[in-house]
């Protein structure tokens, strides 16, 4: 376990091999932060970037880029609606290098997915360790950044 800061807009805290991020962590770039496993310095598995604190998309990620049918969420709904109503703020989309390709996929597609055992483990992973780390993070950000003294540093 560890923390290295490049900067003060860009550190990573989480489990470390060899050097390199490896295991559960937190990556910290701009305005976007990703939660979830990393492999040899990529983003590696299941995950979830965050942007703006506005949404988020939940997947699995390859090397660096979330690939196939992933989560879609709007995080300002999600705050306002309670936690186990997933209807309206998890939004099911297709991803491409990186990119949403395809946000309005058919009913079957979208239901195929939904009982899927890889939907259900990303799901209770998001819920009960990812956005909670979320919030965790966020929280402890805005306490790091009032008393922050923006040298860069690793531990």
């Amino acid at each position: 376990m560890g923390i290295f800061r490049w900067n003060k807009n860009m550190q990573y805290k989480g489990e470390w091999e060899n050097s390199e991020l490896s295991g559960y962590g937190f990556l910290i770039k701009e305005n976007i932060r990703h939660i979830g496993y990393f492999s040899h310095n990529y983003k590696q598995g299941f995950g979830a970037s965050f942007y703006y604190e506005k949404y988020a998309i939940l997947g699995k990620w390859e090397k660096d880029v979330i690939e196939g049918i992933s989560v879609l969420i709007i995080l300002a709904d999600l705050e306002q609606s309670n936690n186990d109503d997933t209807k309206d703020n998890f939004k099911i989309v297709k991803t491409s290098n990186g990119e949403i390709v395809e946000n309005n996929l058919d009913e079957d597609e979208i239901n195929e997915y939904k009982s899927s055992q890889e939907y259900n483990n990303m799901i209770l992973l998001y819920k009960n360790k990812i956005y909670p780390d979320f919030l965790h993070m966020m929280e402890s950000n805005n306490v790091e950044e009032s008393e922050s003294n923006n040298e860069d540093y690793s531990e």
